[in-house]
């Protein structure tokens, strides 16, 4: 259980806690990588947008 001390001792040292740092993401190369990838099953002469085909053949 926490008491009134405990909860403004906490309160007072929360500026001093450092927030924790965010991934830094490059969009640019990710969407790179993800068109790159995206070759693998597209239709024959398809661009990005077209999507990827998923057929199997199953015997």
């Amino acid at each position: 259980m926490m008491n009134r001390r405990s909860f403004l001792g906490a309160l007072a040292l929360s500026p001093l806690a450092r927030a924790a740092d965010l991934p830094m993401v490059n969009a640019a190369r990710l969407r790179g990588h993800i068109e790159q990838l995206s070759t693998f099953g597209r239709p024959a002469g398809g661009a990005f947008a077209d999507g990827v085909r998923r057929a199997a053949a199953t015997p």
